[in-house]
C-alpha cells in the first residue's frame, strides 16, 4: 500500500466513531517478523510523539523504527496485531540519553489504536517487554510519560515513580519496575 493511502486509512480509522472492541483475537509479535507494518508504526509514532522533537523529520522517525525491527537485541519493537491489522506497538531501548539518567532499559512509545484501548492490549505489550528485558538480563524496566492521568494506572500495574524531568519543555514522570522476574502472564 502506498504511504499516503496507508496514512489516509490510519487517519480515517482513528477519527471514526466506532465503539470500543473487546475480546480481540490478536497476537504480540516482534516487528521483525512483520516488517510490512514498519511504515505504519513509524507514521503513528511520528504523529503522536513528534512534539517531543519538533525539528526532527519524519524520515528519521521511520529509520528509527526500521532499526528496531529486530529480535533479542535492543532497540526492538513489539506489535499487537490481528490478521491484516496493526492494533498497537511498543519499543524497548537501552538508556535514554535525553533523560539524562543511566537506568538501563526503557519502554517507550506504547501505543494502542483508539477502538482497542481498554481491552488489555497495552498491558499485554508491556508484559511482553518485561519478559524480553528479563531474557536480555535486565533486572528493571523503566518508562517516562507526559500524561499525569496515567500515574494511577502505572501505580496499580506495579510501577514505582522515581523522578521527574523537563523534556522538551514538558514535565515528565519517570517510573520503573524492579524484580519483575516473579511477574506472570507475559507472552
Amino acid at each position: 500500500m502506498r504511504l499516503n493511502a496507508r496514512r489516509d486509512l490510519i487517519l480515517k480509522h482513528e477519527n471514526s466513531n466506532d465503539t470500543k472492541v473487546t475480546n480481540i483475537d490478536h497476537r504480540i509479535a516482534y516487528l521483525a517478523d512483520y516488517p510490512d507494518y514498519a511504515e505504519e508504526v513509524a507514521w503513528l509514532k511520528y504523529k503522536h510523539w513528534r512534539h517531543t522533537s519538533p525539528d526532527r523529520p519524519y524520515e528519521l522517525w521511520a529509520e528509527e523504527i526500521r532499526h528496531s525491527a529486530r529480535k533479542r537485541e535492543l532497540p526492538l519493537t513489539f506489535i499487537a496485531l490481528k490478521p491484516g491489522e496493526l492494533l498497537g506497538f511498543v519499543t524497548l531501548v537501552e538508556i535514554m540519553e535525553k533523560v539524562g539518567i543511566d537506568r538501563g532499559v526503557w519502554l517507550i512509545t506504547l501505543y494502542v489504536k483508539a477502538p482497542y484501548r481498554g481491552a488489555g492490549l497495552g498491558l499485554r505489550l508491556v508484559e511482553r517487554c518485561l519478559l524480553e528485558a528479563r531474557e536480555l538480563g535486565y533486572s528493571a524496566l523503566h518508562l517516562w510519560t507526559e500524561s499525569a492521568r496515567l500515574t494511577d494506572y502505572y501505580a496499580r500495574s506495579g510501577w514505582r515513580w522515581f523522578g521527574r524531568d523537563d523534556e522538551c519543555g514538558q514535565d515528565i514522570m519517570m517510573y520503573e519496575i524492579v524484580h519483575f522476574e516473579d511477574r506472570k502472564g507475559a507472552t
